[in-house]
């Protein structure tokens, strides 16, 4: 197959969006050929069969020369391609969708998110395809839904570290935003005696994205420092997406508390990697092993949440190991990115 991709960022360092640049790596393996069309280009390094234009963002162009480009391209090469994905964007199906229909290419459009749009709505009419991780993940009505789970590189991720300095680590990823809900995190630990804040570390890693973001951020550092909590809890930022295997292999827990939706894929990461999840989305429960209320915060409270790190923190080291390993498994089974790729490729043919 020829295939045509359309998404916002080539960049194999975005913290955001570096991982689908491992998603290129396994559409360039069962493709003969895969043309790029992002609207933002970085670093990257892909076969000889995967061609990148960028729509100009990152020479600081202007919305009227996107649509110029994107026309242009989608026009010149359209004979080069004999299918269109989609990733995220559903602005590009409104744009390029009734030329797709008339030049009789087949368009599929990934979608995870809980928010529904006058535009999302649309883009459903467009496409002869829509793939999401979870039945959560798209809330159109739809007979065109493929539920096909996340897809991540196992390989990048090889496990818990085997250095243990005495500090138990917990990580929360994901950009600082109301709804990752990292201030239930800070409330609970809020809660923790002297004791228990010994030996203990907390990585808020993330970036913000937009004026609400920022003033959350701030609120959080705020917080933060009342509550004598400055020696405990770092800010992180935004991290390249290469180094989050390393990040995740010396977390003792990650906690994820986004609300009931998609699957963030940065848990199964983090499962991979070797670290404990916390997560508050009920979506995750089939993937969380033999004993998914271990993991399961059931009611988003802060002694719940700080009750849950405590359980978890508490485990000897037999009992963690073997639930790492078994997460680990289970993760590789269900969530293998080349899984993912051959099975959006198969809904073509």
């Amino acid at each position: 197959m020829k295939l045509l991709i359309l998404t916002q960022k080539i960049d194999k360092n975005d913290d955001l969006l570096g991982f689908f640049h491992d998603w290129l790596l396994e559409f360039a393996k069962i493709c003969e050929s895969v043309i790029v069309i992002c609207l933002q280009m970085g670093d990257y390094e892909l076969p000889e069969n995967v061609t990148v234009y960028s729509l100009g963002k990152e020479k600081k162009g202007g919305k009227i020369s996107y649509l110029i480009n994107f026309y242009k391209l989608i026009y010149v090469e359209r004979n080069n391609y004999e299918a269109v994905f989609v990733h995220m964007n559903q602005i590009y199906v409104l744009l390029g969708g009734l030329l797709w229909r008339y030049w009789e290419k087949k368009v599929g459009l990934w979608y995870t998110h809980r928010a529904v749009t006058t535009t999302l709505k649309l883009a459903e009419k467009l496409v002869d395809f829509v793939f999401t991780s979870t039945e959560k993940g798209f809330n159109v009505p739809t007979k065109k839904l493929h539920v096909l789970d996340h897809g991540i590189s196992i390989e990048k991720f090889s496990g818990p570290s085997q250095h243990y300095d005495g500090v138990f680590r917990v990580v929360c990823i994901g950009r600082l935003s109301p709804i990752k809900n990292q201030l239930l995190l800070v409330q609970a630990l809020e809660l923790l005696s002297n004791g228990q804040r010994e030996h203990l570390e907390v990585l808020l890693v993330g970036g913000v994205h937009t004026q609400a973001d920022k003033a959350y951020a701030a609120m959080l550092r705020e917080r933060v420092k009342l509550a004598g909590l400055e020696e405990i809890v770092k800010f992180e930022g935004s991290i390249p997406n290469m180094r989050m295997p390393e990040l995740i292999s010396h977390a003792d827990v990650s906690v994820n508390l986004a609300p009931l939706g998609a699957l963030d894929k940065v848990i199964i990461e983090s499962m991979a990697g070797g670290s404990l999840p916390i997560v508050l989305n009920q979506s995750f429960i089939p993937f969380l092993g033999e004993h998914p209320a271990m993991f399961l915060l059931e009611h988003p409270d802060p002694e719940s949440l700080k009750q849950k790190i405590m359980m978890l923190r508490e485990l000897d080291m037999e009992s963690r190991l073997s639930l790492q390993a078994k997460l680990r498994e289970a993760t590789a089974r269900d969530f293998p990115i080349a899984k993912l790729i051959k099975n959006i490729i198969s809904r073509y043919a």
